[in-house]
């Protein structure tokens, strides 16, 4: 995606199209990762997470949040590379919770 910033003058700056950030919160064994599509088309991804990266194991629990709060969990593999589909000019989040193996 490309914009013009004017900052000063025609400035264009090129990103990609989805941006995204994790974060974590140890006392709560929880992993919060947001993906921002900020271009006018949708984009399908394929997810690519290592578990251990994150201090996760392989089965945890996947809230996804929409933008008006909405909350949908869902017990899934996270090495399974889900895919991601993000309508144009949205924002997702996830929360992952390690869940205890049985």
């Amino acid at each position: 995606v490309t914009a013009d910033w004017q900052w000063s003058g025609a400035w264009p700056i090129t990103t990609d199209a989805v941006l995204t950030g994790a974060w974590q919160v140890p006392r709560e064994n929880k992993t919060v990762l947001l993906f921002a599509n900020v271009s006018d088309r949708p984009v399908t991804s394929r997810f690519e997470l290592a578990p251990q990266d994150y201090h996760l194991p392989a089965r945890a629990v996947v809230t996804i949040v929409a933008p008006d709060g909405t909350r949908t969990a869902l017990t899934t593999q996270v090495a399974d590379q889900p895919e991601i589909e993000l309508p144009a000019r949205s924002v997702l989040a996830w929360e992952i919770v390690s869940r205890p193996e049985n």
